[in-house]
């Protein structure tokens, strides 16, 4: 008896503290009118990334003058950008060779000079960009490529395999098994804790080792907001019918407090493809054709 009331007891205090936990969004403003999709923010707040939605071309835009620069406009180079934590840019180009082949080509951009150059020559397979503790790397089926000697810690997905890598020392992990494939893996700020898709499975959550924490239902593009919280967009496969009901939500990592921070149903914005950078959340609206917003999330 007495251990089934402390147990009663705990759960009363967690669904208290869960209770208690407010989030407050305000700062509302829009970066870009119309046709921004896949939008990413710099690290200092001064810069976006974004691209139409067939991802035909990709745009640079200075958030302090208002001047939009053309970064590139052929093979599909707004699928896939990336800064990195010094503004350095990072995009993937792709080209159909004989045999139906997709090849693909990480390039980088230079802000200060304006120009492109190769960082990983073209790959059939896929190629991967991905933020690390101390730097920045391209990981490709053939060929890979790093800014720094020493990456320090960071994780990436292929096929139904999570690697979580330590200066080079890769370790294979599969948390959720075998499924469809996992997605859009990333490390916690504090580097102890790996998020992931795991499709048709739903949301994990795993120490370094792979060991699960949490498992919650099917959530788009997680990213981390803080070493507790995640920001998600709800679960679609981008259909006319899914979309028109999509929100941006925040949640603690045990899924007992989920807040929306965008409005939903279907006279909401339809957010979709969340950024976080600091308490900044970017993102875009479908219902008003790609107008991207930024919103401040604050949790207490």
């Amino acid at each position: 008896m007495k251990q089934l009331f402390t147990t009663f007891f705990v759960a009363v205090l967690a669904s208290l503290s869960a209770c208690s936990q407010s989030v407050i969004v305000e700062n509302k403003r829009t970066l870009v009118d119309s046709c921004g999709f896949f939008p990413q923010l710099s690290a200092d707040g001064n810069h976006l990334l974004f691209a139409p939605t067939d991802a035909s071309s990709l745009f640079l835009k200075d958030l302090r003058t208002g001047r939009v620069t053309t970064i590139a406009e052929s093979g599909l180079p707004g699928f896939d950008a990336r800064f990195d934590a010094d503004g350095q840019i990072y995009y993937v180009t792709q080209e159909l060779r004989p045999g139906n082949l997709v090849y693909r080509t990480a390039h980088r951009y230079d802000m200060a000079t304006g120009k492109s150059t190769v960082v990983t020559p073209a790959q059939h397979g896929a190629v991967y960009l991905v933020p690390t503790r101390f730097g920045f790397t391209v990981v490709g089926e053939h060929r890979s490529w790093k800014s720094t000697e020493k990456l320090g810690r960071w994780a990436y997905t292929r096929g139904s395999t999570l690697y979580i890598v330590d200066n080079d020392k890769a370790t294979a992990l599969q948390p959720a098994g075998e499924c469809a494939g996992y997605l859009w893996a990333s490390l916690s700020p504090d580097g102890l804790k790996v998020m992931f898709e795991a499709v048709g499975k739903g949301l994990y959550i795993c120490d370094l080792t792979g060991k699960v924490i949490h498992q919650l239902p099917a959530a788009s593009m997680p990213t981390w907001f803080d070493n507790n919280h995640f920001v998600a967009m709800t679960n679609t496969n981008f259909g006319a019918q899914r979309i028109n009901g999509t929100y941006i939500y925040i949640s603690n990592l045990d899924g007992t407090h989920v807040e929306p921070i965008t409005e939903p149903g279907e006279h909401g914005e339809q957010a979709v493809m969340p950024c976080v950078v600091g308490n900044n959340v970017v993102y875009s609206c479908a219902k008003t054709h790609g107008e991207v917003k930024m919103i401040t999330v604050k949790i207490k």
